[in-house]
């Protein structure tokens, strides 16, 4: 009897020490929702500069709003005029980022570059409107605009994934598959203080720009320095101004 109850007991502090272990891996961690942010970003492209700011909203009940505006700065104002607005709404579902609806105000006059995305995934089916009229695209799993796809990106790295990918959806286009891996850590001397930050790559198939990212380990992994490379050569960076939680 008594070596029975020492195997049960033994059996008890066994199941309990992997319940643990499951409560603390990162994939249960992440598997809660992602937190409200706004950062603001000193942005270069190579032929203009500006100010950049996104921000993570939070409505309740797993639904989220993410929003980027992009002001420009100098002699770039004089070509465009008023800020570039990108709106986006989505729902965390099952631990995975499901968008439900995208618009682009291009800051023109003429605003030909506009565009908009309402996702309806009963019908597994998503209606885009752009300077080239309406049209119908198939939905399949892990399929959202480019706004939502950073967030996306946050709730992957913040569980620990070192390699993962999403389809990208844009009008007059074809479905886009854009892979993110794992490059390391680093520490990196920013405006309001060193950060500590895992980097990763993101890589259009088909094409030769990368862009790197930069999660804030200790800022509940919001990307806080973005990178563009085309050809050896950069083409558009984002650096940390400011950080609101």
């Amino acid at each position: 009897m008594k070596a029975s109850l020492a195997r049960g007991n033994k059996g008890s502090v066994y199941s309990r020490l992997i319940l643990l272990l499951l409560l603390l891996s990162p994939v249960t961690q992440a598997s809660g929702a992602l937190k409200p942010f706004k950062v603001t970003y000193e942005v270069d492209y190579s032929i203009a500069s500006g100010v950049m700011t996104l921000s993570l909203g939070q409505n309740g009940s797993g639904s989220y709003t993410l929003d980027s505006i992009t002001e420009a700065k100098g002699a770039a104002r004089l070509i465009i005029g008023k800020p570039i607005n990108e709106h986006a709404t989505f729902e965390i579902d099952g631990g995975s980022v499901k968008a439900t609806g995208y618009k682009l105000d291009d800051g023109s006059k003429k605003n030909k570059k506009d565009i908009q995305i309402n996702y309806n995934w009963s019908t597994s089916k998503a209606a885009l409107q752009s300077e080239d009229g309406a049209e119908t695209k198939p939905l399949d799993s892990n399929t959202m605009d480019q706004l939502v796809m950073q967030a996306a990106a946050i709730l992957e790295v913040k569980s620990g994934n070192r390699q993962f990918s999403f389809k990208q959806i844009k009008p007059g286009r074809g479905v886009s598959s854009y892979i993110y891996k794992y490059l390391g850590e680093e520490t990196l001397k920013t405006d309001i203080g060193e950060l500590k930050t895992v980097k990763y790559s993101r890589t259009k198939e088909g094409a030769s720009k990368t862009t790197h990212f930069w999660f804030a380990v200790d800022h509940n992994f919001t990307p806080v320095q973005l990178h563009r490379i085309k050809k050896n050569a950069t083409v558009f960076t984002a650096k940390l101004i400011s950080l609101e939680l």
